[in-house]
């Protein structure tokens, strides 16, 4: 497995920013390793949480190890406190993510596969959020969609709102990512409506994983969201895990029955 620090210039966000690259490599000499498996390797775009950057993937799970044994590439953008949307006030995340770095990471690596059934997105907290919302936004792109622990329902964390004890911030914290907060329901921000959005124009809708902690401060929303699913016809694959909460521990554990999910041969 190659590990890779790339620094760019984002011409969405008119600014330099960085990723971590996973990718596979074919050694002849590698204990374990396989000289002769595929040429092109599915991609997995990895996000990172609210309070996390782009190395926390490699720094608090196993990812490298995981992926290896997948034999899959993995993408962990930078994205900053944005929650991957495309800012009132601020960076359009949400389209560098969608667009922009889908066409850079084919270029920069003609090794992955550009098929739409390999190239998945997943993320935890805020991350899994932004799995969900520009998956959602560009389901032509993304065939599969994982999300450990997402923060569904933003609003919530929004002044008054049921999580703020969780996350203080200020109303201007808030409208400078996501507008006009009393308009969030329905939104382009708004999880259901994007889902709802895809139904209702007949566009692909991709796979969902959710798998959340039962004492996670995101279950009732995720609960939420996958009854909202179910509303639209749209039934997730969905997993609570009694006991966990929060925290890097658990979605270490987390992503390994992602990657199963992301991986598994249809029918299998």
């Amino acid at each position: 497995m190659a590990y890779l620090n790339v620094n760019f210039y984002s011409e969405v966000l008119g600014m330099n920013t960085a990723m971590n690259v996973l990718l596979p490599q074919r050694t002849r000499s590698k204990i374990h390793d396989d000289p002769d498996g595929r040429n092109h390797y599915p991609v997995l775009f990895l996000l990172h949480g609210m309070s996390d950057d782009y190395t926390g993937w490699m720094r608090y799970t196993n990812i490298e190890r995981y992926a290896e044994e997948k034999d899959i590439a993995v993408i962990m953008p930078d994205a900053g406190l944005s929650w991957y949307a495309d800012m009132a006030q601020g960076y359009a995340y949400r389209r560098f993510i969608g667009e922009e770095l889908v066409a850079l990471v084919h270029r920069m690596f003609p090794g992955i596969s550009q098929k739409y059934e390999e190239t998945w997105i997943t993320g935890n907290s805020m991350g899994g959020y932004g799995a969900l919302s520009v998956g959602l936004t560009y389901p032509e792109t993304f065939s599969k969609i994982g999300a450990i622990a997402p923060g569904c329902a933003p609003d919530g964390f929004f002044p008054g709102g049921d999580l703020c004890r969780v996350i203080s911030r200020s109303d201007r914290f808030w409208s400078d990512i996501f507008g006009d907060l009393s308009a969030f329901k329905g939104s382009k921000n708004d999880l259901g409506a994007l889902a709802k959005g895809i139904v209702d124009a007949k566009r692909p809708m991709p796979e969902i994983f959710q798998i959340v902690g039962t004492k996670d401060f995101f279950y009732r929303c995720n609960v939420e969201f996958r009854d909202t699913l179910h509303e639209l016809g749209v039934n997730p694959k969905f997993v609570e895990v009694p006991e966990a909460f929060h925290a890097w521990h658990y979605w270490d554990e987390f992503i390994q029955p992602i990657l199963n999910w992301l991986t598994a041969k249809e029918g299998a």
